[in-house]
């Protein structure tokens, strides 16, 4: 089976990426994004210390339990991610 179906239960997923300025602006953007119909959201730390979006990724998985809540750190190691993940409420990772 799909991965995004399984998950999803679709085929097709929206999932806007959020640039994390700030903890507030990024959960207004999560709930924007909630509101008008998206599945879940990456959070990338283009601009910001990987540390603040992580904060704001924690708290907008918090602030909005039903939405699925991923991140895209740039310039951090794929091993130090996996173990943010697997401490807390963040369900996916973007790494390339």
């Amino acid at each position: 089976m799909n991965s995004i179906l399984r998950i999803f239960g679709k085929r097709r997923v929206l999932l806007p990426v959020i640039h994390v300025h700030s903890s507030h602006q990024a959960n207004y953007n999560a709930r924007v994004a909630m509101d008008n119909g998206a599945d879940g959201v990456l959070l990338i730390n283009q601009g910001s210390p990987a540390s603040e979006t992580l904060r704001a990724a924690h708290q907008v998985a918090e602030a909005f339990p039903g939405l699925w809540v991923g991140v895209n750190i740039l310039g951090q190691l794929d091993v130090d991610l996996l173990q943010v993940l697997y401490h807390g409420p963040l369900r996916g990772v973007w790494s390339d």
